[in-house]
């Protein structure tokens, strides 16, 4: 984890780290669930989120748009973890490619992908693992772009995939937790 997060950390420059951007960055994760709603809703009905969108979660989109587009490719592979109740396999395209119209919150660490789920969610839990390669550019790292993030989520190690891109699911493994 340790190397993976000095890997993200250098995603960043000082070009990017304006007040604004670091604003939007702390909105988004405190705030993700309602602007990813908001952005998964436009898709499903064909229409340009700005469109439905609240302003205040149209104006994060578009700074996550915009430090997305200035962070830099990393510099060698790193793993991350999202944690979700919905069953990515289900929204497969035709060719087994999951896209991801919405931001996705990762981490470095597939123990935290609990907080993503929620611990007491009774129904299945999925961890989606991504393999970033060196010399990609998918996210934001956010525990470099806001002290204040890293300060309440500790070791969390977020990486915000951006919206917009395709995933090709390459395997499943059921892993059977907890009581049975």
């Amino acid at each position: 984890i340790d190397k993976a997060h000095e890997v993200l950390k250098n995603t960043v420059d000082n070009s990017i780290m304006s007040r604004s951007n670091q604003k939007a960055i702390e909105d988004f994760t405190h705030h993700s669930g309602p602007v990813n709603k908001q952005l998964r809703s436009a898709h499903k009905k064909g229409v340009d989120p700005s469109q439905t969108m609240s302003r205040s979660a149209h104006n994060t989109v578009l700074h996550m748009d915009t430090i997305g587009k200035k962070t830099k490719p990393i510099s060698s592979s790193v793993h991350v973890y999202h944690g979700t109740t919905r069953d990515p396999r289900n929204e497969l395209d035709k060719e087994g490619n999951w896209h991801n119209h919405h931001f996705v919150s990762t981490t470095l660490d597939p123990a935290h992908t609990g907080y993503f789920t929620g611990l007491e969610h009774k129904g299945q839990s999925h961890i989606i693992h991504f393999h970033l390669p060196k010399g990609s550019n998918h996210g934001i790292y956010a525990d470099a772009m806001s002290r204040t993030h890293h300060a309440l989520e500790g070791d969390e190690h977020e990486y915000i995939l951006k919206r917009g891109q395709k995933w090709k699911h390459t395997g499943s493994e059921v892993v059977k937790v907890g009581h049975s």
